[in-house]
């Protein structure tokens, strides 16, 4: 039996059902999200989207927000909700440029909590043991 009346060709059935799953599996893996190939929920990171959405931006706490998840040094999730400019009525985009106020915290803060990660200090550690000042002397 051949199969010329499903893909146009004159392949045995059992080669063109081959063939079609071929087909399906390139399908399945062209629409497979960066989520899933990062071992994440594409449904809950829509739905992280969502809450953003509902109870920050519908609320007018913020006008607009780009998230980035990423795993293992790859981006797997990436949105953009809301406006850039709200006057302008400008959507907010990916590459999206911000003005940071204030970051010295929130970078000292992950730095430092990088070290209690990599057990080189513990959260109790005083301050002085670990902050070095511009001599070169510690604290």
């Amino acid at each position: 039996m051949f199969c010329d009346s499903l893909c146009g060709s004159s392949l045995r059935v059992d080669s063109c059902y081959k063939r079609f799953a071929d087909y399906i599996l390139i399908e399945d893996l062209s629409v497979m999200t960066k989520a899933k190939a990062a071992g994440l929920s594409p449904a809950r990171l829509e739905k992280l989207d969502r809450f953003i959405q509902s109870q920050n931006i519908d609320t007018g706490k913020i006008p607009g927000a780009v998230t980035v998840i990423a795993r293992r040094g790859e981006v797997a999730h990436q949105s953009a909700l809301g406006l850039a400019d709200v006057e302008r009525k400008t959507p907010m985009r990916e590459d999206t440029i911000f003005r940071a106020y204030s970051m010295s915290k929130p970078i000292t803060s992950v730095a430092f909590m990088t070290l209690v990660e990599e057990g080189r200090v513990a959260l109790d550690t005083p301050v002085h043991q670990v902050l070095i000042v511009p001599s070169g002397r510690c604290l």
